[in-house]
C-alpha cells in the first residue's frame, strides 16, 4: 500500500517534533508532506496538498481546528484529533472523527489509530461528508441532534430522535431505529455509552441501551421495559434502582 500523505497541524513546535519522530522511526504508513502552526498556513497547506490524513489539534494560537476545516470545500481527508482536555471536543470525536488522541502522545494508540485506519482505506470505504457533520456537531452549542455510524459499507447519519435502542452484539452494536429499521455498527455498545447518556440514554442491561423518550411501562416485578414500538426489553437487577431514579429525574 502507498503511505498516506499526512499533514501535523499543531502550534506547539515540540509536540509536532515528537509526532514527526515516531511516524519517521515506527510507522511507515505514514508519509508526512508537511507541517502547520496557524488557522491560516493550515487551510492554505490543506488545499495546496490534498492529503489523505490530517493529524489536527483542536486548541491553536490563532483559532481552534474547526476554523481551518470550515474552510476546506470538499474534504477528501480523514483526521485524527490532537487534545489534551477538552472532553466536549472528545464526545464530538466519538460522533463524527476518525479518531483522535489525548497528549502527551503514546505510540501504542498511535499505531493502533494508524492500523484501523490503513484498514479502513484498504476496504475503499467512503468518508466523505465526516468533516461537514462533524464541524456542525462541534458548532452546535453542545447539542447532539445526529449520530454517524460506522459500518462496512461506510456510514450513515441518523437523527437521535429516530433512535429506539440499541442492543450489544459482541464487537458490534444494533442500532434500532423507531421505523424498524436496523443498522449494525463496527464499534462496541460501551463505546456509544457515556456519549449517548447526556444525550437521554441509558444502558438498562449489559445487552441494551434504550432512548429513555421512547419508554411507555416499566414493570417492576418483571423488570422490563415498554417501548414506543411494543419493544419490550430486560432491565437488569443491578442497574433497576439506576434507571428509575434516571426516568423519574
Amino acid at each position: 500500500m502507498t503511505p498516506l500523505k499526512t499533514v501535523i497541524i499543531d502550534d506547539e513546535k515540540d509536540a509536532r517534533y515528537l509526532l514527526r519522530h515516531m511516524i519517521d522511526r515506527h510507522l511507515p504508513q505514514l508519509d508526512i508532506v508537511a507541517e502547520a502552526d496557524d488557522v491560516d498556513s493550515g487551510i492554505d497547506t490543506l488545499k495546496r496538498l490534498r492529503p489523505d490524513l490530517v493529524l489536527l489539534d483542536i486548541h491553536l494560537s490563532s483559532g481552534d481546528g474547526f476554523d481551518i476545516l470550515e474552510n476546506i470545500p470538499d474534504p477528501q481527508f480523514e483526521i485524527v484529533f490532537l487534545t489534551a482536555y477538552d472532553q466536549y471536543a472528545i464526545k464530538a470525536f466519538q460522533f463524527s472523527a476518525f479518531s483522535y488522541l489525548l497528549k502527551p502522545l503514546m505510540l501504542r494508540e498511535l499505531r493502533a489509530v494508524t492500523e484501523r485506519l490503513v484498514l479502513r482505506r484498504e476496504s475503499q470505504r467512503d468518508t466523505r461528508g465526516h468533516v461537514k457533520i462533524l464541524v456542525e456537531q462541534f458548532r452546535n452549542s453542545g447539542q447532539i441532534r445526529k449520530i454517524v455510524i460506522p459500518h462496512l459499507g461506510g456510514f450513515t447519519l441518523v437523527e437521535l430522535a429516530d433512535l429506539a435502542y440499541l442492543s450489544a452484539d459482541g464487537n458490534y452494536t444494533h442500532f434500532h431505529l423507531a421505523n424498524g429499521e436496523e443498522i449494525m455498527s463496527s464499534r462496541t455498545l460501551k463505546s456509544y455509552e457515556s456519549v449517548l447518556f447526556e444525550e437521554g440514554f441509558f444502558r438498562i442491561h449489559q445487552s441494551f441501551m434504550i432512548n429513555l423518550n421512547y419508554v411507555t411501562a416499566f414493570q417492576k416485578g418483571e423488570n422490563t421495559v415498554r417501548l414506543r414500538n411494543g419493544v419490550v426489553l430486560q432491565v437488569s437487577r443491578t442497574r433497576k434502582a439506576a434507571f428509575v431514579d434516571r426516568f423519574l429525574s
